[in-house]
């Protein structure tokens, strides 16, 4: 992953660090995210390239993990 988007990350993370919920807006732009991070892992598996796939997987990865945390956040767990 890019150190930009992993900076985006971290930011948006500490954040969230505290709170208990993420706004309507946060979660629309984060969906928005996840779809397009989706949609290229689609489409390097397209393409057959093999470092694209492992770049792509990563990226999908590191969302779902992320998704899952604030999910577990916003339900006290």
């Amino acid at each position: 992953m890019e150190p930009l988007s992993q900076s985006k990350y971290i930011k948006f993370i500490q954040k969230k660090e505290g709170e208990s919920y993420m706004t309507k807006k946060e979660k629309e732009v984060f969906r928005k995210y996840k779809d397009m991070v989706t949609e290229d892992m689609f489409d390097s598996m397209e393409s057959g390239n093999e470092q694209s796939i492992l770049i792509a997987r990563e990226k999908f990865s590191l969302l779902q993990k992320l998704d899952r945390s604030l999910k577990e956040m916003e339900q006290g767990a």
